[in-house]
């Protein structure tokens, strides 16, 4: 998935929104933003992006052991086909 990313968006940057220590649980809240780089007819080139998401992340031992994501993929789509 990072390999696909950083090659239709190279200049992806995030920023952390919040960020929540719980016990063995963190949550972050963040906001993503780029310039499309990929081969889509429908997707004008050097196009800019912002969208946002949320991730809930379990911890043991120092190792992920679960991971909750969510993004608004709509938001993004709506804003690639513009």
């Amino acid at each position: 998935m990072v390999i696909y990313l950083r090659a239709v968006f190279p200049d992806l940057t995030f920023i952390i929104e919040d960020l929540i220590d719980a016990d063995d649980t963190v949550v972050g809240r963040w906001t993503a933003s780029a310039s499309y780089a990929g081969d889509d007819p429908v997707t004008a080139r050097g196009r800019r992006v912002e969208y946002t998401g949320i991730d809930i992340v379990r911890l043991h031992g120092g190792r992920i052991v679960e991971l909750w994501g969510n993004n608004d993929a709509q938001g993004l789509a709506e804003q690639l086909e513009r």
